[in-house]
C-alpha cells in the first residue's frame, strides 16, 4: 500500500512540474498608461520576472500585467526589455496566464495642449492671417485624445463651462499631462479647420505671395514689364512691421513675432538638464556624482553638519532664446513633481540661454535647508521653476534623485 501511494505522489508532482512552463522576462513598468507612453524613467520600475506562460512575450511591447503584491505594484502597463525560454534570476515567479496581448500606451492619453482662443471664425482668420494680433484668452489643457492636434492649426473645440465652443489655435503641445487649466475629453475633436490667406500688408493691391516688397508700397510702383509686380524694392527696409524688435530686412518672418535669435520668426525655447554635465557632491563617498550615473544610489547629509554642492547644467534645445529663470530643488515624497505638495528648499538662477546653448547653475544645501526633515526622501531639481518660459516641451525640466538626512 505504502509503494502504491509513493507511486502516485511521484506521478502528480511529475503531472503538476511538467504543467508549469516558466519563461524568463524583464519588465520596465509603470503607473498608467500615459506614464508609459511619455517614457520618463524616473516614474519606471523595473522588475525580473519568471513568468507561468507557455509563449515569450513580444520584445519592445507592452501588456497590462497584475504584478499584485510583489513589491507592491498591482496591474502596470509592462515594457517587455528582455525575454528568454526558461527561468533566470527572477526577483519572483508569477502565474502570466491573464496576460493578453500587446497593448498601445499611447492610443489615448491625455495630451497637454496650449491654446490661444477666439470667439469666432473670423477673428481667428485675422490672427493667422497676420492681420490682427489680439486673440480672447490663452488656455493650457490636458486633453483626452488618441492624438497631437496640429501645431498652429485652429480646431473647432467645445471648452466647456463658461467658455463654451471657441476656435482654438495650437501653440504647443507634447505627450503626457502638463500644468494645465483644466481636462478636457477631446475625442470628438475633429480635423483643422482650413483656413486661405490672402495678405497684402502694404495695401498696394499685390498679396504678399506675389510681392517682392510686401512692407512698401512705393516701390512696387515701378513696373517696367506691366506684370503688375514692382521691379525692385529697398532690402535696407528699417521698419518693424511685426514689433519684435528685428528690422523688416532683417527679419525672415516680418508678419510673425519672433526673436532676433531665430531670425525674427517664431520660436520656443526647450530648458532642460543636461545630465552627462551636472554633477552632485554630498557625504555619501561612494555614490556616483554625475547624474548620468547616479540610477539608485542615494546621495545623503549627514546630521547635523552635512554639505551638498550641485552643478546643474541647463541646456536650451529649443529654437528659441530663453529669458532668465530659477532652478527650484524640492523634498518630495516620489519621483514626480507635484506642485501642490512638494516643498521648496531653495533656488539658484540661470541667465538667459540662446538656441543650442547651456550654462551651469549652482547651489549649496545644508543639513538645515530640509527643515529637520529625516530618513529617506526624493530630491527633485527643476529647471524653469517659476514658468518664466513658455517651453515646446514642458515635460523634462526636473530630475529626481533619491536622498537622506542621516
Amino acid at each position: 500500500m505504502r509503494k502504491i501511494t509513493l507511486c502516485l505522489c511521484l506521478i502528480f508532482s511529475f503531472y503538476v512540474s511538467s504543467a508549469q512552463t516558466y519563461n524568463y522576462h524583464r519588465f520596465e513598468t509603470y503607473a498608467t498608461a500615459e506614464k508609459a507612453c511619455v517614457g520618463n524613467t524616473s516614474d519606471a520600475f523595473v522588475v525580473k520576472v519568471n513568468l507561468d506562460i507557455d509563449h515569450l512575450l513580444n520584445n519592445g511591447e507592452y501588456y497590462v500585467i497584475d504584478f499584485g503584491s510583489n513589491f507592491n505594484l498591482g496591474v502596470r502597463y509592462a515594457k517587455v526589455l528582455n525575454r528568454y525560454s526558461g527561468t533566470g534570476d527572477a526577483d519572483f515567479y508569477l502565474d502570466g496566464s491573464g496576460i493578453g496581448s500587446s497593448t498601445d500606451v499611447c492610443s489615448l492619453i491625455y495630451r497637454y495642449h496650449r491654446f490661444e482662443t477666439f470667439t469666432t471664425l473670423q477673428k481667428a482668420e485675422n490672427r493667422v492671417c497676420g492681420t490682427s494680433t489680439n486673440h480672447d484668452g490663452i488656455w493650457k489643457v490636458n486633453i483626452l485624445i488618441d492624438r497631437l492636434l496640429d501645431h498652429d492649426e485652429v480646431y473647432q473645440i467645445n471648452l466647456g463651462g463658461s467658455l463654451g465652443t471657441r476656435y482654438c489655435r495650437v501653440l504647443n503641445r507634447y505627450n503626457g499631462n502638463g500644468d494645465a487649466d483644466f481636462s478636457l475629453n477631446g475625442q470628438s475633436i475633429g480635423n483643422p479647420i482650413n483656413i486661405n490667406c490672402v495678405v497684402d500688408s502694404d495695401n498696394d493691391g499685390i498679396p504678399d505671395g506675389q510681392d517682392n516688397c510686401p512692407n512698401n508700397a512705393n516701390a512696387n510702383q515701378a513696373d517696367m514689364d506691366n506684370d503688375g509686380i514692382g521691379n525692385v524694392c529697398d532690402n535696407q527696409d528699417n521698419r518693424d512691421s511685426d514689433g519684435d524688435g528685428v528690422q523688416n530686412y532683417e527679419d525672415n518672418c516680418p508678419n510673425e513675432s519672433g526673436p532676433a535669435s531665430n531670425d525674427g520668426c517664431p520660436g520656443e525655447p526647450d530648458l532642460s538638464i543636461n545630465l552627462n554635465g551636472s554633477v552632485i557632491n554630498s557625504d555619501c563617498f561612494g555614490c556616483d556624482n554625475y547624474f548620468s550615473q547616479i540610477g539608485t544610489d542615494r546621495h545623503y547629509l549627514n546630521n547635523p553638519s552635512g554639505i551638498a554642492n550641485i552643478d546643474v547644467l541647463v541646456q536650451n534645445l529649443g529654437n528659441a532664446t530663453s529669458t532668465s529663470t530659477t532652478v527650484g530643488y524640492y523634498i518630495s515624497a516620489n519621483s514626480t513633481f507635484e506642485s501642490n505638495s512638494d516643498t521648496r528648499i531653495k533656488t539658484s538662477n540661470i541667465g538667459s540661454l540662446g538656441t543650442n546653448s547651456g550654462d551651469y547653475s549652482s547651489v549649496t544645501l545644508f543639513t538645515y535647508d530640509f527643515n529637520s526633515v529625516g530618513g529617506n526622501f526624493w530630491l527633485l531639481i527643476r529647471v524653469d521653476d517659476d514658468d518664466d518660459n513658455d517651453e515646446s516641451n514642458e515635460n523634462n525640466n526636473v530630475f529626481a534623485l533619491r536622498f537622506a538626512i542621516n
